[in-house]
């Protein structure tokens, strides 16, 4: 073997190096431009009594909790429900109204929170 031909060997190896690591370096890029754009939401629904502190009896309501854990602003129009799977699913959007609930619709960015009250 001579040395232009080891030479062209060596060339052709640096050829396909270079285009896995092109490769790569692309699929990185794909997969940190998906994980940002996903949206990450942490919803807490809990019921709650609220005692307004002028001798009116404590008032139960439903309190949903929203803090946005992604990179992404959500905003958040509506609260609901889906009960049920296929064509037998049900939606409800729940109204708010409580006086220390979040009107819609608001914008949240990382880290921020919202709560919603729904009275009974």
């Amino acid at each position: 073997m001579t040395l232009d031909q080891k030479i062209q060997i060596w060339v052709a190896v640096g050829t396909w190096v270079a285009g896995l690591a092109t490769l790569a370096a692309v699929i990185v890029a794909l997969y940190l431009a998906r994980k940002v754009e996903k949206v990450k939401l942490k919803v807490h629904a809990a019921l709650v009594e609220l005692v307004m502190g002028d001798g009116s009896p404590p008032q139960k309501h439903l309190s949903i909790s929203v803090t946005n854990l992604g990179e992404r602003p959500v905003t958040i129009n509506s609260a609901g429900w889906a009960v049920g799977k296929g064509k037998n699913r049900k939606l409800a959007i729940q109204v708010v109204g409580a006086v220390p609930s979040n009107q819609y619709p608001i914008e949240l960015t990382y880290g921020e929170k919202a709560n919603f009250m729904v009275s009974r």
